[in-house]
């Protein structure tokens, strides 16, 4: 999650970011597709970051090709 304190008219809040390593490897390193939407507490970017990480793993885009 990355902290994001907006300026005087925009509230603070969170964006979830899915970071995933393997053997020091970095697999994933991105935001949620839904960018533009950004969280009100840590724990809520938090739980959909985790649930976005579970569905790339199950889907296996990570899994290497070569």
């Amino acid at each position: 999650m990355r902290h994001i304190e907006g300026g005087l008219s925009a509230p603070e809040a969170w964006i979830a970011i899915v970071r995933i390593e393997r053997d020091g490897d970095v697999l994933a390193d991105w935001h949620l597709p839904r960018f533009v939407e950004r969280w009100t507490s840590a724990a809520e970017a938090q739980r959909d970051a985790l649930e976005y990480g579970v569905k790339l793993v199950d889907r296996g885009v990570l899994v290497a090709t070569g």
